[in-house]
């Protein structure tokens, strides 16, 4: 049972990236409605609610004219969103300048055949101390010879880096490949990573849909899709020593309440991504039961965000 902390990102922090992004709004021009425009210094983007929309300032209206629709497509990836992806043909690349320890690394959303995540000091000289090409390919479908001869590739969305050799100063590269499709991601989750415990059986994977579902005085059924949202629900081992000096409840504790409002990548175990026991969101209960020595069992519940 582990979790990924993330940082905050900054414009110091995500120094470079294929994925432009530029002020296209003027004062001077005039919108239809649905168009959409961007700006580079908040990284929002903006859609026009009405036409012949000349001089109103999506920034400051209220909402009359324009609808804020979230960040750009670059800082899609760092808004604690999971809905909308930052998309681009080809690759997805992210240079960041990180002033603090990453030891983890989280992608969510994944679009693409392969995730590639380098790490260089600071120099002088500069050099790469990690250099990691992970293939996405999901081989989950193949379970007898038939569908191993008729199986269609299809690829991992989710990716983990955990061997982070971290230290302050590191530039991270990032690079997500699609050949010549479209690359996406939904969200990349870097910082800390703490070890909480063990997991143990009995950990619960789920969902939590938000979609629509009634029926009429004639019984007929109107189905409306929304988003879902994942839910874990996990069982975890705690080890407690002999020695009253050591106490390892008050640490996981701790760890614990200062991601209460915090969107956090929490998983299982690196071995354990395919049970689908990883997820990015916040806890809504956790305990921690106290014993004199042996072993705690601990429980802690997450919803995912959508």
């Amino acid at each position: 049972m582990k979790m990924i902390s993330p940082i905050v990102m900054t414009d110091a922090i995500l120094g470079q990236s294929n994925v432009t992004e530029t002020t296209t709004w003027s004062a001077g021009s005039t919108y239809a409605k649905d168009d959409e425009v961007e700006f580079s210094d908040t990284h929002r983007r903006y859609v026009s609610q009405q036409d012949g929309n000349t001089g109103n300032d999506p920034k400051t209206d209220d909402g009359t004219w324009w609808i804020d629709m979230g960040a750009s497509n670059r800082w899609r990836a760092f808004d604690q969103r999971l809905g909308q992806s930052v998309t681009k043909t080809g690759t997805i690349s992210y240079t960041l300048d990180v002033p603090t320890r990453v030891t983890g690394i989280g992608l969510l959303g994944v679009s693409g055949s392969s995730v590639r995540v380098r790490l260089q000091s600071v120099g002088p000289p500069v050099e790469t101390v990690f250099d990691e090409t992970r293939v996405g390919v999901d081989t989950i479908e193949i379970v007898d010879w038939f569908s191993y001869f008729t199986w269609e590739p299809e690829y991992e969305t989710e990716f983990l880096f955990t061997d982070l050799p971290g230290f302050a100063g590191n530039r991270i590269k990032i690079d997500i490949d699609a050949g010549s499709g479209t690359a996406a991601v939904a969200q990349i989750v870097l910082g800390r990573l703490d070890v909480l415990g063990t997991t143990l059986p009995g950990t619960e994977v789920g969902i939590e849909d938000f979609s629509t579902k009634e029926r009429d005085d004639f019984g007929n059924a109107f189905l409306v899709e929304r988003a879902f949202a994942d839910t874990v629900d996990f069982q975890f081992a705690v080890e407690i020593p002999s020695d009253p000096a050591q106490r390892p409840e008050r640490r996981v504790r701790k760890r614990l309440a200062a991601q209460r409002a915090t969107p956090t990548l929490y998983f299982a175990d690196e071995g354990l991504l395919e049970t689908g026991a990883m997820v990015f969101g916040y806890f809504q209960d956790f305990s921690i039961p106290l014993e004199s020595a042996g072993v705690a069992t601990c429980t802690l519940e997450v919803e995912g965000l959508t």
